[in-house]
């Protein structure tokens, strides 16, 4: 198991990323491969975090598509997103 950090107050402690969304995007590659392999995403945390992690999966989505030749327009990863929500990506979100 491999733990990424994202300490807001003190980003040196977590190789410069200050925010989740800022692991993600580093993660890109790793992360691609977790879901090909059926990882699930559960978010708890503020609706900023939520959106946050909501619009990387959904940036990933599109890069993965365009890669395939795919439909790669927002549209289409959002309709993506909605057919996995609740079942592969779930929240838990408050503000």
């Amino acid at each position: 198991m491999q733990i990424h950090h994202a300490y807001s107050q003190a980003p040196e402690l977590s190789d410069g990323h200050k925010h989740v969304d800022d692991v993600l995007k580093a993660d890109g590659e790793l992360l691609g491969k977790l879901w090909k392999d059926g990882a699930r995403v559960y978010v708890c945390g503020s609706r900023g975090v939520g959106d946050a992690v909501k619009g990387i999966a959904i940036d990933q989505r599109r890069s993965a598509a365009k890669e395939k030749g795919e439909d790669d327009s927002e549209e289409a990863a959002n309709k993506w997103f909605e057919s996995i929500r609740n079942e592969r990506f779930s929240t838990d979100v408050f503000d």
